[in-house]
């Protein structure tokens, strides 16, 4: 068997595969909420609770340190 009848033999078996998929589902009927995922768990505080503002401020004055460098090597010629 030279290769393009070895390709053509495995695409016939994908569309068969394909059409025994498809009449073994045809009348099955999913709900789309089916996929939905459960709950989450309703007792994590939310909000600014949850925020680190320690974190933010130091990572808000690293961010303002790097543009001023940025903008001190931006002006030398």
């Amino acid at each position: 068997m030279d290769l393009g009848t070895i390709v053509i033999i495995l695409l016939g078996l994908l569309l068969v595969a394909i059409s025994v998929e498809a009449y073994l589902k045809r009348n099955r009927h999913r709900n789309i909420s089916a996929n939905r995922p459960e709950d989450p768990d309703d007792t994590t505080p939310l909000g600014m609770e949850e925020i680190d503002m320690d974190l933010v401020r130091r990572v808000e004055k690293e961010n303002q340190r790097h543009a001023s460098l940025t903008e001190r090597h931006r002006r030398k010629p």
